[in-house]
């Protein structure tokens, strides 16, 4: 956890999780990679449904966290973003 902190700080990034035994990827983004990771799976708090019962069903070890773009994001571009759209929540599954 600590290494997504200190890599991504500041950042936004686009990932997947990938489920190794189903070949199906769960595709989110998130400004604060961290949260959003622990979110996914350490607490499941906030997270997507289908990718919890994945992630019970085939042990956190069949997934493979992958970042596929990092974005740099400004205090203020966040700040405006937030006021005026809230919190973003764009994730999806994608399945084969």
């Amino acid at each position: 956890m600590e290494l997504i902190r200190e890599t991504y700080k500041d950042k936004m990034i686009v990932y997947g999780i990938y489920n190794n035994i189903t070949n199906q990827i769960y595709i989110g983004s998130s400004i604060e990679p961290s949260t959003r990771v622990y979110n996914h799976f350490i607490s499941s708090r906030d997270s997507n449904v289908y990718l919890q019962s994945s992630i019970k069903t085939y042990g956190l070890s069949s997934f493979t966290f992958v970042v596929f773009s990092v974005l740099e994001v400004s205090n203020d571009l966040t700040k405006r973003r937030n006021l005026r759209f809230g919190a973003p929540n764009f994730s999806w599954a994608v399945g084969p």
